[in-house]
């Protein structure tokens, strides 16, 4: 290609500043930042350059000096001046420029310093009273009660390594999830009126950066279930694990994958999985993934995150539906020490096996469930450890109103295809066509009876795989406490989150942390509701003339979740600026019967001392204890290792 002089102009991609040589001669274009300045000898302008590249096909290619060097024209290395005084000059101005970046991050420290004191924001609250103010404090404050009974603010400021203002913003934003009755971006008014930790819930924008900057690690939801599983698991705790498919409509978010939703539609989307102790109903953990893993996958991220943390040493029973299952990685979970209930298809090979050799059995009345309406039996399958013990035991149940519900389903099914068939809707390459003979146009479906009896065999069987042995009425009641987590789900998507809502993958995981923070105060409050109460006790509690003195009731039978806080959001709060002093409107006899059967009689007895619980003052001072018990421990931690190994 014949070579043409350019101008600086014309060059695509040039960086700021550079300009052009064309040298006619070689036939060549460099590319250039020149420097200006002042000779006192010759007392004109003299110049230096540094060559950044060259130009080909009218586009600017860099030099291996500017790839590695990244210079600007605004400012030049001072090694690369040749005139000793404007070397010296720019010496100085490096140094000087040095010292006003370090005082910057002093400055920008102390700053931070001072915001994780209680004083700096106890005079910030101060301010922000600079008269007398009116806020709905029943709901919020029984919240406050909740974060901090339940562990939560101090596990959260684990998470954020105590950073208070952090900590704040997760806390009250996760109340405020848990509270507003409209979709959080749309309840600024309502959360306006409600009295939360400090000065309240900050802005969408300044929401936004806190999101992106908390979860720059991405490593949130990792910690988080750490410090829950410590606390919320013990021994003999069942723990069940699920996943499900949250809309994702950034494509910034590197997570986010085009899949199938439940609707059958596609979409962008996150894979959310979520651990639930089913012995208390508390979410304990979550973690979340590609919008293309599957759930089986998702294992071994989960594996490795509960050896880490030694969660084996809990001795807890993981749980988990069909969908996990694999036989190499329960092998995994064996070896690990892990206890395990994983649901498996009645179609895997070991479990036809039992259906095939036992049939006759699972009509026995020997097979029949005490506690179930069911047969069951269970056989020791994929043969002895080392120690002789089974290596897995398969645990088959069988259900003749489950056999004849699916039996008929299936029925209506292919009579509704031979009616699609007959109007010519049906597709010709359909699955549901193998069930029948051969088709022929014109002509209706005949059912092959075979295909048909050999699909309804295995209906009405169901199975698990543990690595456990254990009666047969005793493992399906801990299967079907797996239920645990899909109510935790239907709370989370039905109350919480639709949508992801955010641009980036980091502020996902810090949005991810607010969710499981609300879902796990409403996931406690639905534990509080049913505790069983005396009848006597329940009629002042929800003011019910229609009871049944001989028999115990649950606060769940009379209120949900969402009825409880609406009864508490009436009680107002009034805050004198003049004398510092609180006062509580709108509290009712029922009120305080409900607080009382929830646990928290006095709530609202001193409307002070309720004010302090919810100041930021209060929560700083938790945090450092927090802080100095930790640091405490550690340092405890370290000295009993090291005289261990003397």
């Amino acid at each position: 290609m014949s070579w043409e002089p350019i101008r600086w102009q014309d060059v695509k991609g040039l960086p700021e500043g550079a300009r052009v040589q064309n040298n006619k001669k070689a036939k060549v274009t460099s590319a250039f930042f020149p420097y200006y300045f002042w000779d006192p000898k010759t007392k004109g302008p003299k110049q230096e350059r540094d060559y950044i590249g060259s130009v080909k096909d009218g586009a600017f290619v860099p030099n291996a000096f500017y790839l590695t060097c990244s210079p600007v024209a605004s400012a030049r290395n001072p090694e690369r001046w040749k005139d000793p005084q404007q070397r010296e000059k720019a010496l100085a101005e490096q140094k000087e420029m040095e010292e006003l970046r370090k005082q910057q991050e002093e400055k920008e420290a102390q700053d931070e310093k001072k915001r994780q004191t209680a004083e700096f924001w106890r005079k910030l609250e101060l301010r922000a009273e600079s008269e007398d103010v009116a806020r709905q404090i029943g709901a919020s404050a029984f919240m406050t009660k909740l974060v901090y009974e339940s562990g939560l603010v101090a596990d959260v400021a684990r998470v954020l390594d105590y950073d208070f203002e952090r900590t704040m913003f997760v806390i009250n934003h996760g109340m405020h999830l848990a509270l507003t009755s409209n979709a959080t971006y749309l309840a600024k008014a309502e959360s306006n009126s409600v009295k939360f930790i400090g000065i309240g819930c900050c802005s969408s924008q300044r929401a936004s950066e806190h999101f992106n900057s908390m979860g720059q690690s991405l490593q949130l939801s990792q910690r988080m279930s750490k410090y829950r599983m410590e606390r919320l698991v013990s021994a003999g705790d069942q723990v069940s694990v699920d996943g499900t498919f949250l809309d994702c409509n950034s494509t910034q978010i590197s997570a986010g994958k085009v899949g199938k939703r439940k609707n059958g539609t596609y979409g962008q989307q996150i894979n959310f999985a979520l651990l639930v102790n089913s012995s208390t109903g508390l979410p304990v953990g979550y973690r979340w993934y590609s919008g293309d893993t599957h759930d089986v996958t998702t294992l071994d991220d989960l594996i490795e995150m509960w050896v880490d943390n030694g969660f084996q040493n809990k001795k807890a029973e993981l749980v988990w539906d069909r969908g996990y299952f694999d036989k190499e990685r329960m092998q995994r979970f064996d070896r690990e020490g892990f206890r395990y209930i994983s649901g498996a298809k009645v179609g895997l090979k070991a479990i036809k096996e039992i259906i095939d050799t036992y049939n006759s059995e699972f009509y026995s009345a020997n097979s029949l469930l005490e506690h179930h309406y069911c047969y069951g039996k269970k056989i020791p399958i994929y043969g002895t450890k080392d120690n002789g013990e089974p290596e897995a035991v398969g645990y088959v149940y069988f259900s003749p109103n489950k056999y004849m519900a699916e039996t008929r389903s299936l029925r209506n099914e292919l009579e509704e295809a031979r009616q699609k068939w007959r109007d010519g809707k049906l597709n010709k390459n359909a699955a549901i066509l193998d069930f029948f003979e051969t088709p022929e146009e014109g002509k209706d479906l005949v059912l092959n009876e075979r295909r048909f009896e050999d699909e309804c065999y295995l209906r009405g069987f169901f199975s698990c795989i543990s690595n456990t042995d254990q009666s047969l009425d005793e493992l399906l009641d801990k299967y079907r406490l797996r239920n645990e987590v899909e109510v935790n789900f239907r709370l989370m998507l039905g109350d919480l989150h639709r949508t992801t809502r955010v641009q980036s993958s980091q502020s996902l995981d810090g949005m991810l942390l607010v969710t499981f923070v609300a879902l796990s105060l409403l996931a406690k409050l639905r534990t509080m509701l049913k505790t069983k109460l005396p009848a006597h006790e329940n009629i002042r509690a929800v003011n019910c003339d229609i009871m049944d003195f001989n028999e115990e009731y649950t606060l769940s039978d009379y209120y949900t979740i969402s009825e409880v806080l609406t009864e508490l959001k009436s009680v107002v709060a009034i805050r004198s600026h003049r004398t510092q002093q609180t006062r509580l409107i709108n509290q009712t006899s029922k009120q305080k019967g409900l607080l009382k059967e929830l646990g928290y009689e006095g709530l609202f007895d001193n409307a002070d001392e309720l004010w302090k619980l919810m100041s930021a003052e209060h929560l700083a001072n938790y945090i450092a204890t927090v802080k100095a018990q930790d640091e405490l421990d550690a340092q405890t931690a370290q000295t009993t290792a090291s005289a261990a190994e003397a």
